[in-house]
């Protein structure tokens, strides 16, 4: 004996169950209805899932058009928001009695900026690497040393996935031989999360360190072999904590060269140096084989490259010097090449005796920024150069350091080494040198976009250049004969590193150039 009860178009249906003939009814009523029920449930949860499918597909492609295209971690340009905002202009220079340089810099997420150099006045007293904060009025924050009673100096930092830095350079301190490559990994306070000398019995350097997509690093630097004059092309790839993969070794007995810089291609790396008098462009797979080797420039001159960068399309910006185009000096010199190696043009730039390219960064507007120093007999001053798309100069400028104190007189040599654009301008990372007191210092500049510090005018001389571009000749000469990968060498030991840390007691002097006096002096 039971009750079914229904709803129907908004009316109550009841049934009250007594007789077997009325039981079946009943049952077959309410059979339906539960299978009408069921069907209707299931296209609803159906429709749900779909509907849900379809805003998740929506909300991915709507961030996948957002993203940026890279192809690779170095070689891109960051969103302007990564960047603090220009609100002012202003110039400081950062060392004390000795040698100490800026070699890199990267912005912080409060709006100031890490700095990467080498110093001889702190620490050890011998050349220990540098790392210290600023923040976004350039004043010093905090500081730190790494280091041992040799020599250490840093050529290469890159930003790391959490937050740190991984640097690669060179150690007379630790290792197996009398010079090592030396590559550390810090978090971002400056505390050091790994470090490995590596290198034979000989001498080596890592001069460049890249995180690369797929998880590790690939450094790249020289290294000198037992029975080879000089040091051959030395690629190494490590995994995320530093451990030693496998490593080549490129080269020719008698040729003289060297590694600058490198950039991840989809299908492997592009390495550039200086081998003899040429410039180097080699192509390696993921592996470390190497696919095609280039020299770029002209048996009548010297030809070099120093930096390299990846615009939006992925063809490579190459940037150095060279004295082969038949100019009476060594010009500026960069060179636009497709994702195949091809040159699509070139630029040769100077005026004076001596002018070349430190470093090129990709710009906001598809262009780019050189930064690179002009020279007289006895000063080279920063020199900054910016280019359009299509390669055609804009603007450019010279800042002169001398003149501000009796340490910073004319007779000086300034070299730039990091630029990186903010909106509304540009923060410039380098080192002055004083041939008077054989001291240096290292510096760090806020420009506006157009290359102007406007609240120091009289302090730091910004003057227009007039050097011009124009075309160049440099074509792909043959390879020096040979260039073999040089068979059973000896494995780079790994030797575990812990070095020196020093936080410094007291922060370093800091200067201010826009309100020194111009007979002040330390």
């Amino acid at each position: 004996m039971f009750r079914c009860i229904f709803l129907r178009k908004k009316k109550f249906y009841g049934c009250s169950i007594f007789h077997k003939k009325e039981s079946r009814r009943c049952f077959s009523l309410f059979f339906i209805v539960t299978l009408f029920c069921l069907l209707a449930n299931a296209n609803w949860f159906a429709c749900r899932a779909k509907e849900k499918s379809d805003t998740v597909e929506a909300r991915t492609s709507e961030r996948q058009k957002s993203m940026p295209k890279t192809s690779g971690h170095s070689d891109t340009l960051p969103k302007a928001s990564q960047y603090p905002r220009a609100s002012s202009t202003w110039a400081k220079i950062y060392g004390g009695d000795a040698a100490d340089s800026v070699r890199a810099l990267f912005p912080a997420p409060d709006g100031g900026w890490y700095l990467f150099g080498s110093s001889n006045s702190f620490g050890t007293k011998s050349k220990n690497i540098w790392f210290w904060k600023v923040n976004r009025e350039g004043n010093v924050e905090f500081s730190k040393l790494y280091g041992g009673l040799g020599d250490e100096d840093v050529y290469s930092v890159q930003p790391t996935d959490d937050g740190g830095f991984v640097l690669a350079g060179y150690t007379t301190s630790y290792g197996a031989g009398d010079k090592d490559g030396w590559i550390m990994k810090l978090y971002s306070d400056g505390y050091v999360d790994w470090e490995y000398a590596f290198g034979g019995t000989e001498s080596e350097e890592t001069n460049f360190i890249l995180p690369i997509f797929e998880g590790g690093y690939l450094a790249v630097g020289t290294r000198h072999m037992p029975d080879r004059l000089h040091p051959g092309v030395w690629i190494v790839k490590l995994n995320s904590r530093g451990k030693l993969l496998w490593e080549k070794v490129y080269g020719e007995r008698t040729a003289e060269q060297s590694i600058k810089a490198a950039v991840e291609t989809p299908d492997g790396f592009l390495i550039i140096g200086t081998v003899e008098r040429y410039a180097l462009v080699m192509k390696v797979k993921k592996n470390g084989e190497r696919l095609w080797e280039k020299v770029l420039g002209s048996e009548r001159g010297y030809t070099y490259l120093n930096s390299a960068a990846v615009d939006a399309d992925g063809n490579y910006f190459l940037a150095g010097g060279s004295n082969a185009f038949g100019s009476q000096g060594v010009d500026g010199w960069l060179v636009k090449l497709d994702t195949e190696g091809s040159i699509l043009w070139q630029k040769r730039v100077g005026y004076g005796i001596f002018e070349s390219f430190n470093t090129v960064i990709p710009t906001s507007d598809r262009g780019f920024l050189l930064g690179g120093v002009v020279s007289d007999l006895n000063y080279n001053d920063l020199w900054l150069v910016k280019f359009g798309v299509s390669g055609n100069l804009q603007w450019q400028k010279v800042y002169s350091l001398g003149g501000v104190s009796a340490k910073y007189a004319r007779l000086g040599q300034t070299e730039v080494s990091a630029i990186r654009q903010i909106p509304g301008g540009y923060v410039i990372a380098g080192s002055h040198f004083d041939l008077n007191t054989s001291q240096s210092d290292g510096f760090l500049l806020k420009v506006n976009d157009r290359g102007e510090i406007v609240d120091c005018e009289g302090k730091i001389k910004v003057s227009k250049y007039a050097a011009t571009a124009s075309a160049t000749g440099a074509t792909y000469q043959d390879p020096p004969v040979g260039r073999p990968v040089f068979p059973g060498f000896s494995p780079s030991p790994a030797v575990v590193v812990t070095s020196y840390m020093k936080t410094m007691d007291a922060l370093p002097d800091m200067k201010d150039l826009c309100t020194l006096e111009a007979e002040s002096s330390r």
